[in-house]
């Protein structure tokens, strides 16, 4: 192995984390976490099209639009996990057999929830807008990106709870990286009908400084 081949490979163990790093920090503000989760999907999609290295500043260079395209449905989603959460708490000390069936039902809509929010994200990232029906296509079409990306999280999110911090970084970017090789089949059957990638010149624009996830929307 070259050392090029060394470099590229460190390449996708350290900017998945770093964006993975920004997200967090930009998610202490709660009802923020879904726009940085979009945030760190344009700065990782810039680095897999144009070879942007900074991912870190990258995310925090796209939150401003993010933000923008995806407020209201960041903060119906914290809503949403909240009442997930409190349920699967008080469910979990029930010792009914109606309770196991219903914390099995809440536990399961609770993992649908991570391909669905990790496709909106690379969505936005790729096609500059959110577009609920192909997110739900794209997350649940095959079994391919629903099992893959909840795999990743929760197998992130286990070794973090044994005591194992670092996944945690990953358990953002890598998710992330994996729905990005996802989505652009979507755009080329609805948007481009070629064999080209079509988001690369909306991204380039959006990240120069263009209006934001809309006037990237406006060019394509």
């Amino acid at each position: 192995m070259t050392t090029r081949n060394v470099l590229r490979a460190l390449e996708f163990v350290a900017y998945p984390a770093l964006a993975g790093a920004a997200f967090f920090v930009l998610s202490i503000g709660v009802v923020t976490w879904l726009p940085a989760l979009a945030a760190a999907a344009v700065a990782l999609q810039q680095w897999r099209v144009d070879g942007d290295a900074r991912c870190f500043l990258g995310v925090f260079k796209a939150f401003p639009a993010c933000w923008r395209s995806l407020w209201q449905h960041s903060v119906v989603s914290t809503a949403v996990i909240a009442v997930l959460a409190a349920n699967v708490m008080f469910l979990a000390d029930r010792p009914e057999q109606i309770a196991f069936v219903l914390l099995a039902a809440q536990v399961g809509f609770g993992l649908v929830l991570i391909p669905y929010h990790l496709v909106l994200a690379a969505q936005v990232a790729v096609g500059g807008e959110a577009r609920p029906k192909a997110v739900l296509v794209t997350a649940f079409g095959s079994l391919a990106p629903c099992l893959g990306l909840t795999a990743v999280v929760v197998l992130a999110l286990a070794l973090a709870s044994a005591g194992v911090f670092a996944p945690l970084l990953w358990s953002v970017g890598t998710p992330v990286l994996l729905a990005l090789r996802f989505v652009p089949v979507l755009v080329f059957d609805e948007r481009t009908m070629t064999d080209e990638p079509c988001h690369s010149p909306a991204l380039r624009g959006f990240l120069r400084g263009s209006p934001g996830l809309r006037g990237a929307r406006g060019r394509g």
